[in-house]
């Protein structure tokens, strides 16, 4: 997450806990371990507090208006009808709507920002079901848990509700396109990306399947792209138009994953980036033939290894790993 400022990125690790980057200088400015034995999942920030998803240690609440002196000051364990775990969040004003694995989904106050308030816990509609990953268009709640596309009201905090149901397979992720007053849901299983329309209905309308890479790790929507990192054997990324949302198709694809899984990507126009683990940041453009290639840079290019994290700020991508960050500019190719 990026705060309001563009100066710092919030970057959840995991089991390595929250690191704060400052964008200008790429440096670590903090790093912050999750308590009780948590995992960082996500963080949402604002101008003076933040909100980690913290896995089992449930909800933190985290003072980050000064830069370099971030602090952990609140927690709230997500308690109620059944415990859950934190594993995404979203804000909407002084509401978080939080996915909680087993708990369902939880609606928290922050108008006291020090002091989050549990305001209802609508549990999952069957038993078994983990609420994994939840974004919010308007008065309703898109949730991927496992076993489908769940849309619930959210209208009301306080009265939340279940609204409709679509069954897919190992349905983990889901991402949203808003086009002017078309809205569409992409819900990501292992190799294959369902599209809905989700416009005016409460019950989402099926568009078609999109069978992809063997296992597919990430899927991000930029306009009528959606970018496929894979988590198999084949070509590390692949790029689907989706002007058409009812027929996907492959624009482009690069590389292997030889050299292991792709972690994310990103877009900045026709350039797009990959994190490719041990095989480094790839940097690739469409040719005049649209076929999709590495980019070379002013002096040659050279993967920037390691890169598992990217966070993108007006056309620029911030990439991170395990021998530390760099700054790319979308217009200069590679600078580190």
């Amino acid at each position: 997450a990026v705060s309001p400022d563009g100066r710092r990125v919030f970057v959840a690790l995991g089991a390595n806990g929250l690191t704060v980057v400052d964008v200008a200088t790429t440096q670590v400015l903090k790093t912050l371990s999750i308590p009780a034995g948590g995992h960082a999942y996500n963080v949402v920030t604002g101008e003076r507090w933040a909100y980690v998803a913290a896995g089992e240690a449930g909800l933190l609440a985290m003072r980050v208006d000064s830069p370099g002196a971030e602090q952990l000051v609140a927690s709230l364990p997500l308690e109620g009808d059944s415990t859950g775990a934190a594993l995404d969040l979203t804000q909407r004003a002084d509401l978080l709507f939080v996915a909680g694995g087993a708990g369902g989904l939880y609606a928290i106050d922050v108008i006291r920002p020090a002091e989050p308030r549990l305001l209802a816990q609508l549990l999952p509609d069957r038993e078994g079901a983990s609420y994994q990953d939840i974004t919010i268009i308007g008065k309703r709640a898109y949730i991927a848990d496992g076993q489908g596309l769940i849309v619930a009201d959210v209208a009301n905090p306080e009265r939340m509700g279940h609204l409709a149901r679509r069954p897919v397979e190992q349905g983990r992720a889901v991402a949203l396109d808003q086009r002017g007053l078309d809205a569409y849901a992409y819900l990501l299983s292992d190799s294959r990306v369902t599209t809905y329309e989700v416009t005016i209905s409460s019950e989402p309308l099926l568009l078609g399947v999109y069978h992809s890479i063997e296992r597919i790790s990430k899927v991000v929507a930029s306009g009528d792209r959606l970018l496929l990192t894979n988590a198999g054997s084949g070509p590390q990324v692949m790029v689907l138009n989706v002007s058409n949302p009812r027929l996907p198709r492959e624009e482009g694809y690069y590389g292997d994953t030889a050299f292991g899984s792709s972690l994310s990507a990103a877009a900045h126009g026709d350039t797009i980036l990959v994190a490719g683990g041990l095989s480094g940041l790839a940097h690739l453009t469409f040719d005049e033939d649209r076929r999709l290639g590495p980019v070379a840079a002013p002096g040659g290019y050279s993967p920037l290894p390691k890169m598992t994290r990217l966070s993108s700020y007006e056309g620029r991508l911030l990439a991170g790993g395990e021998q530390g960050w760099s700054i790319i500019g979308s217009r200069s190719g590679l600078a580190t």
